[in-house]
């Protein structure tokens, strides 16, 4: 297998637009979510609080991750095995959010995430630098989101 597919991208499942799905794998419904998947992955298009300048462009990483991503497939050449040989993802498209709420936009994440842990799915939620699911203490939750690097180390904006 090839790790890059000149013009695969007009093959793919689209979430939205002209924005294929990430990787191009099945982009399935939220409120419906089919069992037998991995991995969910799904797009948090939300800039957060700017602690400098007035556009950071966050809220675009997530179109821009899976444009990126369009001229991929799952093969892993370092490595020689292919992902999708051994786990099945598919693709939500974008989580709601509240570019003026951070409260009610990281409650919309954990409540999709929530889902999709249910569906015995791991979520891969995505904005800016991937966010990776650790405790957090203090919201009384049993699952947070903590800024940092996914170790896919897929780019960022």
């Amino acid at each position: 297998m090839i790790p890059l597919v000149a013009g695969r991208k007009k093959d793919l499942p689209l979430v939205y637009g002209d924005t294929p799905s990430f990787l191009g794998t099945d982009v399935i419904d939220i409120n419906s979510l089919p069992g037998g998947y991995d991995v969910i992955v799904g797009g948090v298009p939300w800039e957060g609080t700017i602690t400098w300048g007035s556009f950071t462009g966050c809220e675009l990483a997530p179109r821009t991750i899976r444009h990126a991503a369009a001229r991929y497939g799952g093969y892993l050449p370092e490595y020689d095995i292919d992902v999708f040989d051994h786990l099945r993802m598919g693709d939500i498209g974008d989580v709601t959010v509240n570019p003026n709420d951070p409260e009610e936009t990281m409650a919309k994440v954990f409540q999709v995430s929530d889902k999709i842990y249910k569906n015995n799915s791991i979520p891969v939620p995505g904005r800016g630098p991937f966010l990776s699911p650790r405790n957090r203490q203090g919201l009384g939750r049993k699952r947070g989101w903590e800024h940092r690097h996914h170790p896919l180390r897929f780019p960022h904006g």
